[in-house]
């Protein structure tokens, strides 16, 4: 595969006299660039440190929710106790 890609680069490249732009004017084209674009990038250490930060961002969020809601049903349940101790 990898030598017929590179026959087909090299063949292209020498009917529009090494003009790149033919990659650019297709639509199908320009989103394989991208798509590509985007797997290099993902596999790069900066995007690495972006996601840890993420998911640490992500863990703390979710720490926070279940501290939040524990003091919630423990607020309930002291309300209940005093609730009983009216009656």
């Amino acid at each position: 595969m990898g030598n017929m890609a590179d026959e087909n680069l090299r063949r292209a490249l020498l009917l529009t006299k090494a003009d790149l732009s033919i990659f650019f004017t297709r639509p199908i084209s320009i989103f394989f660039i991208i798509v590509i674009i985007y797997l290099i990038f993902t596999q790069t250490p900066v995007y690495a440190t972006l996601q840890d930060k993420k998911d640490v961002r992500r863990a703390s969020r979710m720490e926070a929710k279940a501290a939040a809601a524990k003091a919630k049903k423990k607020e309930e349940k002291e309300a209940e106790k005093e609730a009983e101790k009216k009656d």
